[in-house]
């Protein structure tokens, strides 16, 4: 569907920063490239060096389209007023625990009294659903921030930390040789997962052209094979309330943690 005459041509998508920038890079470029050349519009990649500077941009409203993790969208989506377009099909988001293959920790409980690696702060799944866990089962843990969670595998990997947070995409993004050294402790409860949401600044025809675009990938060979360079399955229409149980979590508590 090509852009319409008078709408906005110029569009920045900007994705949280999960992984390095050279993998985050490899695998939305052509992704938004073919946004672009389905709607019309000339689609830029833009992200951040940290995901704090990333949720502080998308505070002040400089993505016109962005991927982001649950929690994040629950706060943009109140200021200033990012909507839900599209989320993946049959997807949801969880946690995980790893530690090296050859640990001696068996359960969480093991980790009372322990550090645990996480990317940052705000991460949804990696960090806060782990931490509140943690919170939960009542286990005292220190957590420390390494950036991003590839970061967080190598390091539990080679022995320099005893845990850490990850998610499963992430996690089975890995190379083998980091992956064969880790092992899955375990896995949080299941949640709505990332969504890819509009400034209200975009219009609905706009809203409408990418929407028809991003259900339309996994309908061609070649749209799979974008959609795999994320590991996703397809894409389907999304409304703000899909993320009414991140909401339910409350998990401002857990980022006022130290």
């Amino acid at each position: 569907m090509a852009a319409a005459e008078g709408e906005r041509k110029d569009l920045t998508f900007g994705v949280v920063p999960q992984v390095s920038p050279a993998r985050l890079a490899a695998a939305w470029v052509p992704f938004i490239q073919r946004l672009g050349a389905e709607t019309g519009f000339v689609i830029r990649l833009r992200t951040a060096k940290t995901v704090a500077i990333f949720e502080e941009r998308l505070g002040q409203g400089l993505y016109d389209i962005a991927y982001m993790n649950p929690y994040t969208f629950t706060v943009s989506n109140e200021h200033p007023g990012y909507r839900a377009l599209a989320r993946q099909k049959n997807k949801r988001i969880r946690g995980l625990i790893i530690v090296r293959h050859d640990s001696a920790f068996k359960t969480l409980d093991d980790l009372a009294g322990h550090t645990v690696a996480f990317s940052t702060g705000g991460a949804f799944a990696a960090t806060l659903l782990n931490r509140a866990e943690f919170r939960r089962r009542g286990i005292d843990i220190s957590a420390q921030f390494v950036g991003f969670q590839d970061s967080v595998y190598q390091l539990v990997a080679v022995g320099r930390l005893p845990a850490g947070g990850g998610v499963p995409r992430t996690f089975r993004a890995m190379p083998d040789e980091i992956t064969d050294q880790l092992r899955i402790l375990h896995e949080t409860p299941d949640y709505t997962a990332h969504a890819i949401a509009t400034h209200p600044r975009i219009g609905s025809d706009v809203r409408r052209a990418l929407l028809q675009a991003l259900l339309a990938l996994d309908a061609s060979v070649e749209g799979r094979q974008l959609l795999a360079l994320n590991r996703f399955p397809g894409f389907e229409e999304a409304g703000d309330a899909d993320w009414d149980d991140v909401r339910a979590l409350n998990l401002d508590r857990i980022l006022n943690q130290p």
